[in-house]
């Protein structure tokens, strides 16, 4: 199935990041942190495929498949990159 959103509106998916321990630390870690961010599954107007996104914490999201939601493009706050 190949799904094209209409324009302002991109594909999204959840993508955990486990943040990796450091070497040579002299703290113990406990527990791994894991943060849950949105990647772009779709090219739009202003976001291409591949980018991380933080949207609106209250905006609806139209769930499309298991783990692939629909939203507005003017509902994404900020797009970044991790530094590796």
């Amino acid at each position: 199935m190949k799904i094209t959103p209409r324009k302002g509106f991109v594909l999204v998916s959840n993508q955990d990041i486990i943040e990796e321990k450091r070497i040579g630390t002299l703290i113990i870690p406990t527990d791994e942190k894991k943060k849950t961010y949105l990647r772009v599954e779709s090219d739009g107007e202003f976001y291409m495929k591949g980018e991380f996104v933080f949207s609106q914490p209250f905006k609806s999201k139209m769930q499309i498949e298991d783990n692939l939601f629909l939203i507005a493009e003017e509902d994404i706050v900020a797009s970044f990159t991790l530094d590796s």
